[in-house]
Parts: structure tokens; sequence; C-alpha cells
């Protein structure tokens, strides 16, 4: 029995160091503006912090509180990640031009996004490789980072399992 979100051959995933460098670039190429990443709080986040800091990006990364209460708990098991802190713990009237946040998909178009002035904005996630998600989302970037395996993947996987029968949830 497998799990298949993203059983399609439109499904390929880059590396994350490859991820990582393209949402260095993004947020380092508009250092006038805040950029905005939504992901989702738990392990994308995380997940996004760790690949930045295997890059080498030792920048503080801000963290709304969604995924800074997640973000704690993966520090405590010792997972290596950029710096982090609330963006709450900033001043309310500071413009975080230049500063990268990360927030749940929740958060995007909601009062909490107000702080920000003319923020620039992205979505981590295996979906935007679909075309159009991105623009249907309402966000300016995004970035294909998925934790599923992609169409590849499951197919390996299914062939060096040896099964005869492969029973598949959450997909094609």
């Amino acid at each position: 029995i497998t799990e298949a979100t993203f059983a399609l051959p439109i499904y390929a995933w880059d590396s994350g160091a490859h991820i990582a460098q393209q949402i260095r670039d993004w947020w380092h190429g508009d250092r006038d503006r805040p950029s905005l990443l939504f992901c989702y709080a738990f392990g994308k986040a995380q997940r996004l912090m760790a690949e930045l800091k295997a890059i080498g990006v030792e920048e503080e990364v801000l963290l709304h509180g969604a995924v800074e209460s997640v973000t704690r708990q993966y520090r405590q098991a010792g997972v290596p990640m950029t710096p982090s802190r609330p963006v709450s713990e900033l001043p309310r009237k500071d413009p975080l031009a230049g500063r990268l946040i990360l927030a749940p998909p929740s958060a995007h178009r909601s009062a909490w996004m107000r702080r920000f002035r003319s923020p620039q904005t992205a979505f981590a996630s295996g979906w935007m490789a679909v075309r159009g998600a991105r623009r249907r989302r309402g966000y300016e970037r995004g970035f294909v980072l998925s934790d599923h395996a992609d169409w590849q993947g499951l197919i390996r996987t299914v062939l060096e399992s040896g099964a005869r029968t492969v029973y598949v949830t959450h997909g094609q």
C-alpha cells in the first residue's frame, strides 16, 4: 500500500539544495521589501530552514507564530537550521525590508499580512509543479519542494518492493 499524492510524470523533484538556492536568489534579489514564503508549518518550514543552512545561509529567518511553535521542537531535537525568531518579536513599525518570513498558507491574505508593506510572495510545495497553481493561489512565485515521493521515486519504490499487487491511496 502506498501513498501517491504526486503520482504523475509531471512531478519530478530537484534537490533540496537546488530549491534552497532558488529561494535564496529570490529573497536576496529584492532587498527593498519583505519576502513572504508560505509553506506548511509542520515539516516544510523546518526543511526549508535546514536546506538554507546546508547551502551556507546563516541569515536570520523570521517566523509566523504557527511556524515558530513547531520549529522549537525541531531545534530541541537537534535539527540544524538557519537562525530564526518570531516576527512578533520585532517592532510593529519595522518595515522588514530584505527579510525572509516563513508563514503557513492560512496566513496568506489574512489580517496578519497587513504588517508587511508590498511584500513579494511565494509558496513552497510540490503542487507548484502544476501549471497555473501559483497564479490561482495568488503567489508571485512558486518553489517546487515536496517530502512526498515524485513520479520516478514511486515507480522505483514499487519495482524494488517486488510486490505483486500495489494499492494506491491519495493520488493517481
